[in-house]
């Protein structure tokens, strides 16, 4: 799914990079699903990498069912609450693909209390390689914003696969 698709790259816009997180401690990662009993997992792992010492490999099975499915990544500090990114223009995070052509988002809080989602790419068809994924902020969002997940989801039908997709080097570009 969505091999062969061409699309616009995302002009990234200039600014200072600033490393949210590492993938280094699992403390700020909690896992979600959708349905609530589709088996996922997330954990550290060593390999592979793109840089320091770990990656957070996000396991899911979008095979059980028909209906929408999605693996979530929540991003939260240690007292649970969705962390404070500051004003951003954009976002981005190394994704090493399992090929499977599902859909990567992410879901920020702005400052009235709005949930936005964003897209990184609409098909991770990419396999057993790093590609920097980067979503546009979009113009008019009241900041700042708490970052609240990166997710991995499927709403095809027809597209019951299994995998994981590793995840490093969440940043913002301001």
């Amino acid at each position: 799914p969505g091999q062969g698709v061409k699309r616009e790259p995302v002009k990234v816009p200039e600014g200072r990079r600033k490393t949210l997180d590492g993938f280094e401690n699992i403390k700020h990662w909690r896992l979600g699903v959708l349905p609530k009993d589709a088996p996922a997992k997330l954990e550290l792992v060593d390999n592979p990498k793109r840089q320091g010492a770990k990656a957070l490999k996000m396991t899911y099975d979008f095979s059980t069912t028909s209906d929408t499915r999605a693996c979530y990544a929540n991003y939260r500090t240690t007292d649970g609450k969705p962390v404070n990114i500051g004003t951003p223009k954009a976002v981005s995070v190394w994704v090493f693909g399992d090929g499977n052509g599902h859909w990567l988002r992410g879901q920020f809080i702005d400052k009235n209390g709005a949930k936005i989602q964003i897209d990184f790419t609409e098909f991770v068809n990419w396999n057993h390689n790093w590609a920097r994924c980067t979503a546009l902020i979009p113009e008019g969002v009241h900041g700042p914003i708490v970052w609240d997940s990166i997710y991995l989801v499927q709403h095809r039908p027809e597209a019951k696969t299994a995998g994981y997709i590793f995840l490093d080097d969440f940043q913002g570009i301001y």
